[in-house]
């Protein structure tokens, strides 16, 4: 006759038990070696890098990645009770981190306090940004090389809302003035620089150069005839990111974003000057243009023509039309008459990632063909650069008087 067991027993059965179903549910260290093969193996890009560009209303922060990636953005409430301020995630999916995680990035600006980093899983890396307040914010990836790029808007009033702690060292902020009808600040975008020459044309020369030229000619003449405020994105023959030059833009609070250019084509044949503002098309020209000038492939243009639809300045779509034609026309115009014969392939829109994100009316110029040659020769020239110069002007110009014009109504 079998004896029922003691407490003794029954807690040694229990503890057999236990362990029972830890073993049942616990991978064997082989298998959780392949478990963890398999999350590296899913990992297909690297975080090198994060940056940002910052003004009062305004920030942008920009991570750089060896591939495209997935990603997920989340927003969190202000926790008070933990010392939390508000803040954005962003978890960037199938992605090791390639940078160092231990010292958070810091931003001070009066929109976000810092930037912190980490590899939240074997396949997540989490990036978190500490916030000052609840703003808005957008978020798209561009390739070639491949960044996931973050804008961060002051609240709907145009002002941050109080945050937990106050910026330390920063003046309080200036009260909002009631902007003068006309044009108070302008940013000039030399294309390409430093390791990207851009087009190379009759006799070598490069499009990075012929462009820092036109811009710093029109900077002087639009501070000295206007008086406006000019930032050019380059100074000398720096490389800066695309992304990075609308974030000058919008970090300056311009009245207008204009990007110098000079078109290029394996047909030596082809002349003559086109102006862009930023939307969708179809027209392959101006794809495959837009190809070249954002440095990537056709194909990535096209995977983007849905992502960029909303992203495209539509608040500003009208105004960036209107730019697009008063400069165009005008350089169209005077230099028909120094020069004679201009090939006018007219106002087209594409998407130039340059353009994509700005706060203000922006244009794109292709101001002739640097592999002409008869217009590549005539680019290098003094004489040449000035018409084109007073073209620019006199548009710009006529583009102020129409908002003063149209304040006046």
């Amino acid at each position: 006759m079998s004896s029922m067991p003691g407490p003794s027993c029954a807690k040694i059965l229990l503890q057999v038990v236990a362990l029972a179903w830890t073993l049942l549910l616990t991978p064997a260290a082989g298998e959780q070696g392949a478990q963890a093969a398999k999350a590296r193996k899913n990992i297909t890009s690297l975080l090198t890098r994060i940056r940002h560009t910052s003004s009062q209303s305004y920030t942008r922060v920009t991570m750089e990645l060896s591939t495209e990636v997935p990603y997920e953005i989340h927003f969190l409430k202000e926790d008070a009770s933990r010392q939390l301020p508000p803040r954005l995630y962003v978890d960037l999916l199938q992605t090791r981190l390639r940078m160092d995680p231990t010292q958070p990035i810091v931003v001070q600006d009066r929109l976000l306090r810092q930037v912190r980093v980490g590899q939240f899983a074997p396949g997540v890396v989490r990036v978190v940004l500490d916030l000052r307040s609840v703003s808005s914010h957008r978020a798209f990836l561009l390739p070639d090389p491949s960044r996931l790029v973050v804008d961060i808007n002051a609240g709907a009033n145009g002002r941050e809302t109080a945050a937990l702690e106050k910026p330390r060292g920063l003046p309080p902020p200036p009260k909002p003035k009631v902007p003068a009808p006309g044009l108070r600040k302008i940013v000039l975008d030399p294309g390409h620089g430093g390791k990207d020459p851009g087009a190379i044309g009759v006799g070598g020369v490069a499009e990075k150069d012929i462009v820092l030229s036109l811009a710093k000619k029109l900077a002087k003449k639009l501070k000295q005839e206007m008086g406006v405020k000019v930032v050019l994105t380059r100074q000398d023959d720096t490389f800066i990111p695309l992304e990075d030059r609308t974030a000058i833009a919008n970090a300056e609070e311009a009245d207008l974003f204009v990007s110098l250019h000079v078109n290029a084509s394996p047909n030596a044949n082809l002349r003559g000057m086109e102006t862009y503002y930023l939307d969708n098309t179809n027209d392959e020209a101006s794809i495959l243009l837009a190809a070249r000038e954002n440095g990537t492939s056709r194909r990535n243009i096209s995977d983007l023509q849905f992502i960029l639809s909303d992203l495209t300045q539509n608040s500003k779509l009208e105004d960036s039309v209107t730019l697009a034609h008063r400069i165009h026309s005008s350089l169209a115009s005077h230099m028909g008459q120094r020069y004679g014969d201009v090939k006018d392939l007219g106002v087209k829109k594409a998407l130039f990632y340059v353009l994509v994100g700005a706060r203000m009316p922006s244009v794109l110029l292709e101001m002739f063909f640097i592999t002409n040659k008869h217009e590549g020769r005539a680019l290098a020239q003094k004489a040449y650069q000035d018409a084109i110069v007073e073209g620019l002007f006199q548009g710009i110009k006529k583009y102020q008087e129409s908002l003063v014009v149209v304040k006046n109504l």
